[in-house]
C-alpha cells in the first residue's frame, strides 16, 4: 500500500526506470538470445523495438513472460530467477506509460497491488491507483480505465468488495482489497467532495455574489467541465444568463444565436472550463450542444477567447439524453482535446498522435462519440454556415 503521506509527487513523476534483462526469446520477429530493455516507451529486444502502444498483454508463469502484441507473441524465459523482476519492471514502466494515456492528473493518494476487478465481461487483477481526481485501473492488458470522481454517482461497500457506479451506467467491482479497501472508499467519497469544491470556486468566478453555500450548490448541480441541460435552468437562472452572455459576446455569438432558429433550443445543453484564475469572460471556454429539431442529431458549438472553432454535427442514435451522457464521458476522458472528436483515423495512425491511439483504444465512450461524427461546418459567413449545417441535417 502507498497512501497520501508517504507520496507527494506528481503523475510525471511515476515513470519506469530503464531496466536491463538477459533472455531467450522465441516470436515470429526474432528467436534466441537476446539483451532484453525495459525502457518508458516500450520494449528494446536487442534492436527491435516493440513500443506499448502495440502489447495488448503481458502475463508471467514461472520463468517465462508471455507478451501478446497486434502482430506477435514474445516469449519470454529469463536466466535464473529473474523472470519475477523482469514482470515487475515491465509492467511498472507499461502501468506508467498507460496512466500517462489516460491522462492521470495531481498527486497519487493511493497504489493497491493485484486486486480483482470486473466490469462489463472484462474480469482479472490489476494495479488500482486512486489520485485526486479519479481512480486509475492498471491491469497488465487492455482492460485499463480511468474512473473520474465527476461521474460516480455511487460508491457501495460490502464485506469484502466495493462496487464504484457511474451516472452513465458504467459498474465497476473491486474485490481482494485486503486492509486498503476502507482507505480505497474513503479516498473516492473525499475526491468526490474535492472536485465539488473546485468546480465551487470555478462558479465563484463567474457569479462572484453568490456567497460559498450557494456556490457549492450550484456545482453540484452544474459541475464544471460537464455539459448540462438548460432546462434546468429554473433553480440557476443566473448562471444560465452568464454563460449565454458569455457566449453571444464571442467571435461566435452570431452563430451561436442562429443555432435558436436552426435547431430545439428547449433541450439545449452548455458546459464550461475555467482557463486562469480570473473572472473576466476569456478566462473561460464554453460549449454548447442543441439537438435538431428531428432529434436526429447534434450541433456542437465552442466559444474559445479569440477564436472561431468549427461547428461539429453528431447523430444521435435518435436519443440525444444518452448522447449527452456520451459526450460527456468522452470529451472529459480526452482531456477536453477538441481535436480527438474528428482526427480521421488515418491521422490517428501518425507518430505524432501514439498517445491518443492508445487513450481511444481504452475509452469505449471515445470510440463511440467518434463513431456518431458526421462532420463540421466552418464559420466563414453566417449565411454559407447555415446552409452547410442544414446540408448536415439534411433540411431542405
Amino acid at each position: 500500500m502507498l497512501e497520501e503521506e508517504n507520496n507527494d509527487h506528481n503523475d510525471q513523476e511515476i515513470t519506469s526506470s530503464t531496466s536491463l534483462f538477459k533472455a531467450m526469446v522465441a516470436s515470429e520477429a526474432l528467436t534466441g538470445e537476446s539483451h532484453v530493455t525495459v525502457d518508458d516507451e516500450g520494449l528494446f529486444f536487442d534492436d527491435l523495438f516493440v513500443p506499448y502502444g502495440r502489447v495488448l498483454s503481458i502475463s508471467y508463469e514461472d520463468v517465462t513472460v508471455d507478451i501478446t502484441t497486434q502482430d506477435d507473441m514474445f516469449r519470454v524465459d529469463l536466466v535464473g530467477d529473474m523472470a519475477g523482476p523482469f514482470f515487475k519492471a515491465l509492467c511498472e514502466s507499461f502501468n506508467a506509460k498507460i496512466q500517462k494515456v489516460l491522462l492521470a492528473r495531481g498527486r497519487m493518494l493511493l497504489e493497491m497491488r493485484g486486486p480483482d476487478y470486473a466490469y462489463e465481461d472484462r474480469v482479472g487483477y490489476a494495479c488500482v491507483r486512486v489520485f485526486e481526481d479519479a481512480v486509475m485501473l492498471l491491469p497488465p492488458n487492455m482492460d485499463a480505465r480511468r474512473i473520474p470522481f465527476v461521474f460516480v454517482s455511487n460508491v457501495k461497500e460490502d464485506a469484502d468488495r466495493v462496487i464504484v457506479s457511474l451516472a452513465n451506467g458504467e459498474r465497476y467491482t473491486f474485490s481482494d482489497l485486503g486492509d486498503d479497501q476502507s482507505t480505497f472508499v474513503r479516498l473516492i467519497r473525499e475526491g468526490i467532495q474535492r472536485m465539488q469544491k473546485l468546480f465551487a470556486v470555478s462558479i465563484g468566478k463567474l457569479l462572484p455574489k453568490l456567497n460559498h453555500e450557494q456556490r457549492v450548490l450550484v456545482a453540484r448541480v452544474f459541475p464544471e467541465g460537464i455539459c448540462f441541460p438548460l432546462v434546468s435552468k429554473a433553480p440557476f437562472p443566473e448562471l444560465v444568463a452568464r454563460l449565454e452572455g458569455i457566449f453571444r459576446k464571442s467571435d461566435v455569438g452570431v452563430y451561436y444565436d442562429r443555432m435558436f432558429s436552426l435547431l430545439d433550443e428547449n433541450k439545449r445543453a452548455m458546459g464550461f472550463k475555467s482557463l486562469s484564475t480570473k473572472g473576466d469572460d476569456a478566462s473561460f471556454v464554453l460549449w454548447s450542444l442543441f439537438p435538431s429539431l428531428d432529434g436526429r442529431y447534434a450541433v456542437l458549438e465552442f466559444a474559445y477567447p479569440n477564436e472561431r472553432a468549427a461547428t461539429y454535427v453528431f447523430d444521435t442514435d435518435g436519443d440525444f439524453d444518452r448522447f449527452l451522457m456520451t459526450f460527456n464521458r468522452a470529451f472529459e476522458s480526452a482531456g477536453f482535446n477538441r481535436e480527438l472528436l474528428y482526427l480521421s483515423d488515418e491521422e490517428l495512425l501518425l507518430p505524432s498522435h501514439t498517445n491518443n491511439r492508445m487513450l481511444l483504444r481504452r475509452t469505449p465512450s471515445l470510440q463511440k462519440l467518434r463513431a456518431l461524427y458526421r462532420g463540421r461546418v466552418v464559420h466563414r459567413s453566417l449565411k454559407s454556415w447555415s446552409e452547410r449545417l442544414l446540408a448536415f441535417l439534411e433540411v431542405e
